[in-house]
């Protein structure tokens, strides 16, 4: 690997911070973003009231677990597929392209 001197570095780093991310020209990543982070906002809620209505557990932190998610909807009879919410809330290794809508939210 070629060694750049300290220079050339700086002009790298400098190049890269001045690099800036437009989402404006990227509307299909803020739709997705909006989208995702709704979406993540409404099962917290979903599980926060089913630890309070089952449990009597009144702790405002809640920690998205796709068991609490997928248990909260069938407490409240809401039809929502355990498929897709293992699709939209796993967590894991994460692997270049199979990614998870929370896996992609993360960067």
């Amino acid at each position: 690997m070629k060694k750049r001197n300290p220079g050339q570095r700086a002009k790298v780093i400098k190049d890269l911070l001045a690099t800036e991310h437009n989402l404006t020209k990227n509307p299909l990543i803020v739709e997705f973003l909006e989208t995702y982070i709704d979406c993540e906002i409404t099962a917290h809620k979903i599980v926060r009231f089913y630890k309070r209505d089952k449990y009597n557990k009144t702790d405002s932190s809640v920690i998205l677990h796709v068991r609490n998610i997928i248990n909260a909807a069938a407490h409240f009879n809401l039809s929502i597929s355990s498929a897709d919410v293992r699709a939209l809330f796993a967590g894991g290794k994460g692997k270049r392209g199979v990614k998870t809508p929370r896996q992609l939210r993360n960067g």
